[in-house]
């Protein structure tokens, strides 16, 4: 009994929405008269458009080589960067491996702090 009172109350709910809605548009019909031209998108199918190529990589080595002519012009003669050296020499050393393990312990978190596993 209650379930079949929802459903008509639901259907009686649902025919006023429908009528109250024909009469709102009934009452506001859409304006006809645009006096502002629409412009054409730049995308659109019925506008032909003219096609680029472009060479991406050219672009980027073009845009890196301007980037890097404006870096050296704004460093300073004297602080010219310096060429990097790649083949240099690691000493571990107990001594040194020692004092990795001591300043790991100081700069890490406080033990309070850090996660527990």
């Amino acid at each position: 009994m209650e379930i079949s009172f929802i459903v008509v109350l639901w259907i009686i709910v649902t025919i006023i929405e429908v009528v109250t809605d024909q009469k709102r548009r009934a009452e506001f019909p859409p304006p006809q008269n645009t006096e502002f031209e629409i412009p054409p998108l730049a995308n659109s199918p019925n506008q032909s458009a003219e096609v680029q190529d472009f060479n991406f990589v050219e672009l980027y080595q073009h845009k890196k080589q301007a980037e890097l002519k404006t870096t050296e012009q704004n460093i300073h003669p004297e602080l010219k960067p310096v060429e990097e050296k790649r083949d240099f020499d690691l000493e571990i050393t107990p001594a040194a491996a020692m004092n990795a393990i001591i300043l790991s312990e100081i700069l890490d978190k406080p033990k309070a702090l850090r996660r527990r596993r």
